[in-house]
């Protein structure tokens, strides 16, 4: 799902539209319709008929819709990008260059809770907010949480499978995010493929742009191609945002835990051998001066939780290239409201231990409980398991 709007074809992309009084360059999978302002131009899905609601859509609406998409729309003498609500990508722009991309990077960085808008007439990009809305209620149990999780869960894989048909494969890590996704597939009855190798289809805007996909950008992994069938259609299913969304990740706990007046780290010694353990402890000194950074101007609750979502939002991770789409169903930053209904003592056993996941993937297929890595280092990709668990996690989910 890449892109550049400039005044001027970009030849490192393979394809490219005109709208309004620029051109929009683009990889393969992009489409272009009329909608009820004039031109769209767009790329990605959503769990409802994508093309019928981004023709009727209000571009400055704060009521955006779920999935993975990006949209160029017109209306009136603008051209509004528009993308899901929880976008995967920052955008860069040059206001000089009237370049906006999200290719390489520019003078200036839009993260995924703003919206960006070009005049045509003054050339001005101009940007607005449009992060979460979020309120505590009373503290939900455990098993109340994991239910509506469990549910919404089974309504997007079914939503999104009854209108994309194009071939699923997985990757089985021995994390739990990939393993529920595989068993949340089985258990609605969905064809896919869980493969153990790591395919690329070289096309023309993979050669010419390898380098440009793989940098990594303010300390935060901006997209690393795995794997891509180019002009194919293929859904890549993945576990991605499982971390973040189900709150295993350390800046977001640590804020709350701020707020709270508890001291995180003594919290951390009582799941010494839990899933998230050595991940959390590094990253608990790694993060420190961005946790205090971050703190500045957390004064109560409210402020916190809306720091707490900027945080979970702002990790980039892969998204379409080419024909090949990267679907999670844990993109859904529903999960995280649910999540934080929880009392703060069930939120902290569940950044440690994984225990919403670990109690639906109990109730669906408690058998793939065995497969699972005692501990993962997220940030680096270490996978604690040996030889002998490593052949019984492939040989198990690859003839699930």
């Amino acid at each position: 799902m890449y892109f550049e709007l400039s005044p001027k074809r970009n030849k490192d992309f393979p394809n490219s539209y005109n709208i309004k009084n620029l051109t929009l360059s683009t990889d393969m999978g992009w489409n272009e319709i009329l909608g009820n302002y004039g031109k769209i131009i767009y790329k990605g899905y959503a769990y409802e008929d994508l093309e019928n609601l981004l023709k009727l859509f209000e571009p400055s609406t704060s009521n955006i819709p779920r999935g993975s998409f990006t949209a160029f729309i017109e209306k009136d003498n603008q051209i509004h990008l528009v993308t899901d609500d929880t976008r995967e990508f920052p955008i860069f722009f040059d206001e000089e260059k009237k370049i906006v991309t999200n290719l390489t990077q520019q003078k200036k960085i839009i993260y995924p809770d703003n919206f960006l808008t070009v005049n045509c007439a003054s050339n001005a990009i101009s940007h607005r907010y449009n992060g979460p809305i979020f309120k505590k209620k009373t503290d939900k149990d455990l098993n109340y949480v994991t239910e509506q999780i469990f549910q919404m869960l089974n309504n997007d894989i079914k939503n999104f499978t009854s209108l994309y048909k194009h071939p699923i494969k997985i990757i089985p890590t021995g994390g739990i995010d990939s393993t529920l996704m595989i068993a949340l597939l089985k258990y609605n009855n969905i064809d896919f493929e869980v493969i153990d190798y790591e395919y690329k289809k070289w096309s023309y805007f993979h050669f010419k742009n390898k380098d440009k996909i793989n940098v990594d950008i303010g300390n935060q992994e901006y997209t690393s191609i795995g794997h891509t069938w180019g002009i194919e259609p293929v859904t890549m299913a993945t576990g991605f945002r499982g971390d973040q969304f189900f709150f295993r990740e350390y800046l977001p706990i640590a804020i709350l835990s701020k707020i709270e007046g508890i001291n995180l780290n003594n919290e951390f010694k009582k799941y010494g051998q839990s899933y998230s353990y050595n991940h959390m402890m590094k990253q608990s000194v790694a993060h420190r001066e961005e946790l205090e950074r971050l703190c500045r101007n957390v004064q109560d609750r409210e402020t916190a939780y809306k720091q707490v979502f900027a945080v979970v939002q702002s990790t980039f991770h892969n998204w379409s290239i080419e024909n090949t789409c990267y679907w999670s169903v844990f993109k859904n930053i529903n999960i995280v409201k649910e999540i934080l209904q929880m009392s703060f003592t069930n939120l902290i056993t569940n950044c440690m231990e994984a225990t919403v996941q670990k109690k639906i993937l109990t109730m669906i297929a408690p058998n793939l409980l065995d497969v699972i890595i005692n501990k993962k280092d997220f940030s680096n990709h270490n996978f604690d398991f040996d030889k002998d668990s490593y052949d019984k996690l492939i040989k198990t989910l690859t003839n699930y």
